[in-house]
């Protein structure tokens, strides 16, 4: 199977709530390409929508790697930072959003959320 169609029945599999066969495809996948954003992304949502806050961050932070301009993905990672209560972590994404998208409506929310 190629990977969109890998991407597609494990997104298929957690829309069911079969959340461990899921993210077993989806392990399988990044092990083959740990590029695959796609990949990252949907494992992390699953990991949020679980509450495990501390592999979401890290998926997040993979994410970040691969697209640092991603105001999305820095935003949801400043969110899973201050579940784990990392407070300054969630904080030091202000700055990270505002270098390129100051006026992003994520801007705005991290502001909001994350704040001092």
């Amino acid at each position: 199977m190629d990977s969109q169609s890998l991407l597609t029945y494990a997104r298929n599999l957690a829309e069911i709530g079969n959340f461990d066969g899921a993210k077993s495809e989806l392990m399988k996948l990044i092990k083959s390409d740990s590029k695959n954003y796609e990949a990252l992304r949907l494992l992390s949502e699953i990991d949020e929508y679980l509450k495990n806050w501390s592999d979401a961050t890290v998926l997040r932070q993979q994410m970040m790697k691969l697209d640092p301009y991603n105001q999305v993905n820095l935003l949801q990672l400043g969110k899973d930072e201050k579940n784990l209560g990392n407070v300054m972590a969630a904080q030091a994404i202000i700055p990270l959003i505002n270098a390129f998208a100051p006026n992003s409506q994520e801007a705005k929310q991290a502001q909001t959320d994350f704040g001092k």
